[in-house]
C-alpha cells in the first residue's frame, strides 16, 4: 500500500531508506551543480525547521522531495549542532502528525510496520479504532507526561492495548522524533564531515541559527539567576522540545505572566514543543492572563502543590525559605 507519495510524506519509513539507497549517493556527490534543486529544497527545510515552521510537501517533484530531506537531515547532523537536529525532530513530528491524523486506518497499519516493526491491527471493540501490543505502547507512551496517557486510561485486554485513531497519529509521529534524535549519537553519524562546497552552501543557515537561538533566549529569562529551579527545569525541557505536562504549562504560563512577560512573548516560548498547537496554547495562554474567560488572572501553584505533582526539584537553600515560587523569585531578584 505504500506508495513513492507515501515515501515523500514519511521519509522515515524503511521503504524510502531503501528507495534513498537506490542513487548511491554521498555527500562528496552533492559538491557537483547537477544536484542544487535538492541542496536547495534540503536547506528550505532547515529554514524552516529553524524557524518552527512546517514545509509542506511539494508532491510535483517526489525524487527531490524524497532526496532533500535525507540530504536535510545529514546536514543538521553533520553541522554538529543538537539544536538545530531537536528543531528539525520536533518539526517532522508536528508535520507527520497532521498528515497521519488524516490517513486511511489500513495505511497507518502499514505504515507502523514498515517504519517502527508495530502490529497495529483494526480494533474489534466498539469506540476505538486499532489495537496493538502492549509492550509496543509503552515504548513511546510513557515519556508523554499528561494523565490522559496512563496506562490505567486506557482499554487493555490479552495484552492489546486500544486505542483511538489520533493518540495512534501522536504516538508514531512522536516515534519519528525519537528515532531523528537517536540517530544523532550514532559513531558513524557523529564521524560526519560536510564537504567545504556544501558546508559553503550553510553559511545562511547557521546566521539563522544564531539570530534564532538569541531571540529565543532574550524572551525567555528575564531575570535568569532569579527564576525557581523547578521552573528553570520546566523551562528548559520546553526549550528542548521535550514531552511538558498540562501542570507543567500551567505553572510556568502563569509564572512567567506574573513577572512581567508577554502574552505574545509566551506564546513564542512555547512554540518549540512538539505537540504545539498556535490556537489552543493563544486560548490557554491569554485565559490564564485573564483576558477571557473568568477574566482572572492567575498565578502558578504553590510549592507544596508542586511537590504533589512532582515538579519540584532541584531544591536549593532559597526554597527552603519560602512557599511560593513567586516568593522565591521576588527574594532572588532583590540580590540580583
Amino acid at each position: 500500500m505504500l506508495t513513492i507519495e507515501d515515501l515523500a510524506k514519511y521519509p522515515f519509513l524503511n521503504k524510502a531508506t531503501s528507495y534513498i539507497a537506490q542513487f548511491g549517493l554521498t555527500l562528496d556527490d552533492f559538491s557537483s551543480g547537477e544536484f542544487n534543486k535538492i541542496i536547495d529544497r534540503a536547506l528550505m527545510k532547515l529554514k524552516y525547521a529553524i524557524e518552527g515552521k512546517i514545509l509542506r510537501i511539494d508532491s510535483s517533484e517526489l525524487d527531490i522531495e524524497i532526496l532533500s530531506h535525507a540530504l536535510a537531515l545529514a546536514l543538521a547532523y553533520g553541522m554538529k549542532n543538537a539544536w538545530i537536529v531537536r528543531r528539525f525532530a520536533n518539526i517532522e513530528q508536528k508535520k507527520c502528525y497532521e498528515l497521519m491524523k488524516a490517513e486511511e486506518s489500513k495505511k497507518l497499519i502499514e505504515i507502523a510496520k514498515d517504519g517502527f516493526g508495530w502490529n497495529l491491527e483494526l480494533a474489534d471493540i466498539n469506540g476505538y479504532d486499532f489495537s496493538m501490543p502492549l509492550n509496543q505502547f509503552l515504548q513511546i507512551a510513557p515519556k508523554f507526561q499528561s494523565q490522559s496517557w496512563k496506562l490505567v486510561n486506557f482499554m487493555v485486554s490479552n495484552g492489546k492495548v486500544y486505542i483511538k485513531k489520533e493518540k495512534i497519529a501522536r504516538l508514531l509521529s512522536e516515534a519519528v522524533k525519537i528515532k531523528i534524535l537517536k540517530k544523532m549519537e550514532e559513531e558513524e553519524v557523529k564521524r560526519m564531515k560536510i564537504p567545504e562546497e556544501l558546508a559553503i552552501k550553510l553559511k545562511d543557515i547557521k546566521k539563522l541559527i544564531r539570530s534564532r537561538r538569541e531571540i529565543m533566549e532574550e524572551r525567555e529569562v528575564p531575570k535568569e539567576g532569579a527564576i525557581p529551579p523547578c521552573i528553570s527545569a520546566i523551562m528548559k525541557d520546553v526549550k528542548e522540545g521535550k514531552p511538558v505536562s498540562h501542570m507543567a504549562r500551567f505553572t510556568v504560563t502563569a509564572f512567567l505572566l506574573n513577572i512581567g512577560m508577554s502574552v505574545e512573548e509566551i506564546f513564542n516560548f512555547f512554540k518549540n514543543i512538539a505537540d504545539f498547537d498556535e490556537n489552543k496554547a493563544l486560548y490557554q495562554i491569554r485565559h490564564i492572563a485573564g483576558m477571557i474567560g473568568s477574566k482572572t488572572k492567575y498565578i502558578p501553584p504553590k510549592c507544596e502543590v508542586l511537590k504533589s505533582s512532582g515538579l519540584c526539584i532541584n531544591q536549593d537553600k532559597y526554597c527552603e525559605k519560602v512557599k511560593h515560587p513567586l516568593q522565591y523569585y521576588k527574594i532572588r531578584r532583590k540580590g540580583l
